[in-house]
């Protein structure tokens, strides 16, 4: 498990290793979760990365945007444990 203080530096973690899942809040500092799933789908290298979205923005555009940046899934907090792990368990193998 990698652990990034924000987008720009989760971003260079990426440059030496491809993760089998990204889990990834909306607010984040220095770089917003739709700017970092822009960067992260354009590269050819990361855009198959499977991205779950945990925020506490609860708006349907916020839910819209991530999605049509390619997001996999979206988790309102606070997160429950029993929808939460059943989540993550589809990407990790």
């Amino acid at each position: 498990m990698l652990e990034a203080e924000n987008g720009e530096d989760a971003l260079a973690l990426l440059e030496g290793t491809i993760p089998h899942l990204i889990i990834l809040d909306v607010h984040m500092p220095t770089m917003n979760g739709f700017e970092f799933l822009k960067r992260l789908k354009k590269k050819p290298e990361t855009e198959n990365i499977p991205v779950i979205i945990v925020t506490s923005d609860e708006k349907i555009e916020t839910r819209t945007e991530v999605f049509r940046l390619r997001a996999n899934d979206f988790v309102k907090k606070p997160l429950e444990q029993n929808d939460f792990i059943p989540r993550v368990r589809r990407y990790i193998f």
